[in-house]
C-alpha cells in the first residue's frame, strides 16, 4: 500500500471519527430540543397571541381543548352510552395532572347519536402530553356497550397525532433518503466503491448540522420544530450529493489529463470549489432571508437549512477529496485512463448542445411559452392556509373523530372562539358577540365551570366562549372570526380574538405579509452572488428570469396536483414563500453548476463554443445532480404530513424542470442568442475570442 492511499485513508478516518466523537452525541438528543407549541409558530405581534397571553389566568397558555365524541350509528344512543361516558369522566378526574380545568359534563347531540365530553388537557410537553393522550384513548375506547365507537379528537387530539407523526418520521426518512441516493449513485457509477464516498459525506454532513443545531436551539437561538427537521434531512442529503457528484466528475475528468492522484484533486478542486461554495451560498442566504418573517417557525427554518448546507458545502470539500485521493481504482471497473481524453464531442449531450445552438429561436421561444403556459396556472393555487386539523393525511383517531364532530355536533362546538376584553365592557362585547352573525352560542367562561350569566372577573378582565356555526377550521369561522374581530375594534382595541381559528388566521396574515418582503429579498441577494461569480450583469439576469419562469411553472402544476389528483384541503400559506426559497435557490445551483464551466471555456474558445462545451461536459454530472435531489425532496411526498408532502412534490417537480428543460434548453438557447454580450460589463464581453472549429 503506498504512503499515499495511507495517509488519504487515515486523514478520511481521522475526520470521520473527530465529526463522531463531538457531533454524534448532540446529534442524538436533536428531539430534545424540539418545539411544536403554537409558540414556536405564531408571531409575537399576532392578536391570538397577545389573547392567549392575557388568558392566562383563565386558561392556562398549554391548554390543549380535548373532546371525546362517542357515536353510535346502528341508533340512538341509550342511558347506558351516557353511563359509560360519565363513569369515564369519573376516572378522567381521578388524573387531576391532566387537567388545565373543569371538564364539561357529557353533551348529547340533537341527533341523538353521539355523546361529546370536553377536557381541558394540560398540553406542556410534547412526550409527555402524547402519553397522556395514550392513556385517555385506553380509558374511552376500552370495551363499553356494543356498538358504542369512541374517539379522541379536538385539538389536545390532533396535536398529539400530530406530535407522533412528526416523532415517528425522522429515522425512516433518513433510512430512505439513503436508499435513493445509494441506488442512483450506483445507477450513475456503476462502481461498488464510489457511491459509498457521497453517502458517508452526506451522513457527516446530517451529523454535524444536527449536532450545531442542537447547540443553538440549546441557548434559544433557534427555533427547531417537528416540521422543519424533515426538510433539514432531505436538504442535507441532497446538497451533499450534488457537491459530491459536481466535484467527482470534474475530478474523474482530470484523472484522464494527471498521472498522480494528488494533481488531478488539485485541478478538480479548484475548479469545482467556486461554483460548490457559490451555490451553498445562494441557497444558505436565501434562506436566511427567512430571518425576516413574522412567524417564528419560518424564522428557524432560515439558520436550520443555512447549517445544513454549510455543513454539505463542507463535506464535500474537506472530506470526499481525501476519500477519493485513495486512487483511480475506486471507479472500478471503469477506472480513467491516462489518455488525456477530451469528451467534448462525443455523447448525447455533445449533439444536444448542437442541437440547440442550431436552432437556439426555435428552443428560447418554445420553452419560454410553455413555461408561461404552465405558470398562468398558479393564480389556481389556494394557498389561503391549511387548517390545523387538516395538517395530517392519515386516518389517525382525531382526524376520525373530528369528521363525527362535524357530523353530529354544531361546527364551533369543539373549538369554541376565546374573547377576552375589559371588565368594565362585558355587557358591550357580549352584546356585539351576540348580535354577530355566524355566531350560535356566546358564553360567560368561569374557571369553576360553574354556568353563569355573567363572567368570572380576573386582573380586570373577563372572557367569554364563542360557539361558531360552522367548524372552527373552516373558512366560514374564519370569515365570522375576522368580522367578529372588526367588530369587537369598534367596542374597544383591548377586546382580543383568540383561539386556533384566530391562530390559524394571524398565521396566514403573517404569510402573505412574508411573501411580499422576502421573495424579492431572495431575488436581489441570489442576484448579487450571481454577479459575482460571473463577473458579469447579463447573464445573472438572464439565469433569474429564467429560474422565476421555471417557479411559476412549478407553482401552477402544483394548482393542479393539489386540487385535481391529491384533493388535498388546501395549501399551507407558507407553501409559496418555502417553494419560492428553495426553487430558486436549488434551481440557481444548476446554472451556476453551468455558467461556472461555460464561463471557463469561453475564455479558451469563445462564448458560444464554450456554451457547447460547457453543456456537453456538465450535461450528465448535473442531470444526475438534479435526480438525486429531486428524488431526495420526493420522500417527503410519502410522509403522513400534508405541508412536507406539498413542498416535497412542488420541490421535486421544480428540480428536474430546472435540471431537464431550464439548464439544459432555454439557457443554452438564450446565451447562443447573446453570444459574448452575456458577460457584459466584464472584458470577456469585448475580448473577441474566436471559436474553435469543430472537428
Amino acid at each position: 500500500m503506498s504512503r499515499r492511499l495511507i495517509r488519504s485513508v487515515l486523514s478520511a478516518i481521522a475526520m470521520l471519527l473527530l465529526v463522531l466523537v463531538v457531533f454524534g452525541p448532540l446529534s442524538a438528543k436533536i428531539a430534545d430540543v424540539e418545539s411544536n407549541s403554537n409558540a414556536a409558530f405564531l408571531p409575537s405581534s399576532a392578536e391570538s397571541t397577545r389573547a392567549s397571553s392575557e388568558m392566562a389566568p383563565f386558561i392556562p397558555l398549554d391548554n390543549a381543548p380535548t373532546v371525546v365524541v362517542y357515536v353510535r350509528e346502528d341508533g340512538p344512543v341509550t342511558n347506558r352510552d351516557m353511563a359509560r361516558a360519565l363513569q369515564d369522566l369519573t376516572l378522567i378526574r381521578n388524573h387531576q395532572d391532566w387537567l388545565d380545568g373543569v371538564p364539561s359534563p357529557p353533551i348529547k347531540s340533537a341527533d341523538g347519536h353521539a355523546i361529546q365530553l370536553s377536557l381541558p388537557l394540560d398540553g406542556e410537553g410534547g412526550e409527555r402530553f402524547t402519553m397522556v393522550v395514550d392513556e385517555l384513548r385506553e380509558i374511552v375506547q376500552r370495551p363499553g356497550p356494543p356498538g358504542l365507537v369512541a374517539h379522541v379528537t379536538g385539538v389536545g387530539g390532533v396535536q398529539a397525532d400530530l406530535i407522533k407523526v412528526l416523532n415517528s418520521i425522522d429515522g425512516p426518512l433518513v433510512a430512505a433518503t439513503a436508499l435513493v441516493v445509494v441506488i442512483i449513485l450506483l445507477v450513475v457509477y456503476r462502481s461498488p466503491f464510489v457511491w459509498v464516498m457521497p453517502l458517508v459525506c452526506a451522513g457527516t454532513a446530517y451529523v454535524v448540522s444536527t449536532g450545531v443545531l442542537y447547540l443553538l436551539a440549546k441557548q434559544g437561538w433557534v427555533t427547531l420544530n417537528g416540521q422543519n427537521l424533515p426538510v433539514l434531512t432531505v436538504l442535507v442529503f441532497g446538497a451533499t450529493t450534488d457537491y459530491a457528484l459536481l466535484l467527482i466528475a470534474r475530478y474523474r475528468e482530470e484523472l484522464h489529463r494527471h498521472q498522480r492522484a494528488e494533481d488531478a484533486m488539485k485541478v478538480a478542486w479548484r475548479s469545482a470549489m467556486p461554483a460548490i461554495v457559490a451555490s451553498s451560498a445562494t441557497v444558505a442566504l436565501g434562506l436566511m432571508c427567512l430571518l425576516a418573517s413574522e412567524l417564528e417557525s419560518n424564522k428557524g427554518l432560515g439558520p436550520i437549512g443555512a447549517v445544513g448546507v454549510a455543513s454539505s458545502a463542507l463535506a464535500s470539500l474537506v472530506l470526499l477529496p481525501q476519500m477519493l485521493m485513495t486512487g483511480r481504482k475506486v471507479f472500478w471497473p471503469r477506472v480513467p485512463a491516462l489518455d488525456g481524453e477530451d469528451p467534448v464531442h462525443e455523447g448525447f449531450w455533445a449533439r444536444l448542445a448542437e442541437r440547440v445552438a442550431a436552432s437556439s429561436t426555435k428552443y428560447a421561444l418554445g420553452v419560454t411559452a410553455l413555461l408561461v403556459a404552465l405558470a398562468a396556472l398558479a393564480p389556481g393555487l389556494n394557498a389561503g392556509g391549511l387548517p390545523f386539523n387538516k395538517a395530517i393525511s392519515s386516518d389517525s383517531d382525531s382526524v376520525l373523530g373530528q369528521a363525527q364532530l362535524e357530523k353530529h355536533f354544531p361546527g364551533g362546538l369543539g373549538s369554541p372562539v376565546p374573547v377576552i376584553g375589559p371588565a368594565a365592557l362585558t355587557s358591550k362585547t357580549q352584546e356585539a358577540l351576540q348580535s354577530q352573525a355566524g355566531v350560535k352560542l356566546v358564553v360567560p367562561f368561569s374557571t369553576t365551570g360553574v354556568l353563569s350569566s355573567q363572567p368570572e372577573v380576573k386582573d380586570g378582565r373577563t372572557v367569554f366562549l364563542a360557539v361558531l356555526d360552522h367548524d372552527g377550521y373552516s373558512p366560514e369561522a374564519k370569515k365570522t372570526v375576522e368580522a367578529m374581530r372588526t367588530d369587537l375594534d369598534a367596542v374597544s382595541k383591548d377586546v382580543l380574538v383568540g383561539g386556533f381559528t384566530g391562530f390559524d388566521i394571524d398565521i396566514r396574515d403573517a404569510s402573505r405579509r412574508d411573501v411580499k418582503l422576502i421573495i424579492p429579498l431572495v431575488l436581489v441577494l441570489i442576484l448579487l452572488v450571481l454577479c459575482v461569480l460571473l463577473r458579469s450583469l447579463v447573464a445573472p439576469l438572464l439565469l433569474m428570469v429564467t429560474v422565476v419562469l421555471s417557479y411559476g411553472s412549478a407553482l401552477g402544476v402544483c394548482s393542479v396536483l393539489f386540487h385535481h389528483v391529491f384533493d388535498f384541503p388546501g395549501a399551507d400559506a407558507s407553501f409559496p414563500l418555502f417553494a419560492m426559497v428553495f426553487l430558486v435557490a436549488l434551481g440557481v445551483d444548476y446554472n451556476i453548476f453551468l455558467m461556472t464551466r461555460v464561463r471557463e471555456e469561453a475564455e479558451k474558445v469563445g462564448t458560444r463554443e464554450g456554451m457547447k462545451r460547457g453543456l456537453t461536459v456538465t450535461g450528465g454530472v448535473i442531470t444526475s445532480a438534479g435526480v438525486v435531489l429531486a428524488a431526495t425532496f420526493a420522500a417527503l411526498i410519502f410522509l403522513p404530513l400534508i405541508p412536507a408532502a406539498q413542498m416535497g412534490i412542488a420541490v421535486s417537480f421544480g428540480v428536474l424542470l430546472d435540471t431537464f428543460v431550464v439548464r439544459s434548453l432555454l439557457v443554452p438557447a438564450l446565451v447562443e442568442k447573446v453570444g459574448d454580450n452575456v458577460w457584459w460589463p466584464s472584458k470577456l464581453a469585448t475580448a473577441g475570442v474566436p471559436a474553435e472549429p469543430s472537428p
